[in-house]
């Protein structure tokens, strides 16, 4: 099946804002305290504590040290654990086995249909109707639906060929996303070129990241 991605669209979605002292009474009032004085919230006997994994390129450092500052100020451990590529690969995508992920998702032009897309609720590829994800991370998106729903929802990109019907699913799948906080965007990452200022003037981005247009190269 071919799906065509409908443009122009807009992505009206409800995104969470940033509130620390909120995020602190919620754990406050679902009886996370640091009981010890360790600086790790506990509860029950069991710490706040995860593992991020992550890609060990040189790529993720920056970002997964923010994060773990960030969460270190709520009291949230985050331990580190960066893998060479193909090891995270087998870990995170065959044997599905991580507690946090940090990684690059999908961009123009395969954004938004990829990403919304692989949020179907199923890595079986060899179910009947031939729909399933390819991304487990994404598959986890949908939380605030029942797989039913979330299926039914994702399905409709592989079913409409209208403008308005589609900007729904990416508005609604956006939203319950969102809200369910199971993939959370942290940054953008920018694109940069390196070049010899004695032969080369400027280059000039285009639209598509990570291509380099031999047209846009203006020569001194």
């Amino acid at each position: 099946m071919r799906v065509r991605l409908p443009a122009p669209f807009t992505l009206a979605t409800r995104t969470p804002g940033y509130d620390f002292d909120a995020a602190v009474k919620l754990l406050e009032d679902n009886g996370w305290k640091d009981s010890d004085g360790n600086g790790v919230r506990d509860k029950d006997g069991t710490e706040l504590s995860y593992t991020i994994t992550y890609p060990a390129t040189g790529v993720y450092d920056d970002v997964v040290l923010y994060y773990q500052q960030t969460m270190q100020e709520l009291g949230i451990e985050i331990k580190t654990e960066p893998l060479d590529l193909m090891t995270f690969f087998d870990k995170i995508f065959s044997q599905v086995d991580y507690e946090l992920t940090a990684y690059i998702s999908y961009w123009f032009p395969y954004d938004p249909y990829t990403f919304v897309a692989n949020m179907y609720p199923s890595n079986d590829y060899t179910s009947a109707d031939g729909i399933y994800s390819t991304d487990p991370q994404v598959a986890k998106a949908l939380a605030t639906m029942s797989d039913d729903e979330a299926k039914e929802l994702i399905k409709g990109l592989y079913t409409y060929d209208d403008n308005e019907k589609i900007q729904e699913i990416f508005t609604k799948a956006l939203d319950s996303a969102n809200e369910s906080s199971v993939v959370i965007p942290l940054n953008y990452r920018n694109e940069y070129v390196v070049y010899n200022s004695d032969k080369i003037a400027s280059y000039t981005f285009n639209s598509i990241p990570n291509h380099v247009d031999v047209a846009a190269v203006k020569l001194k």
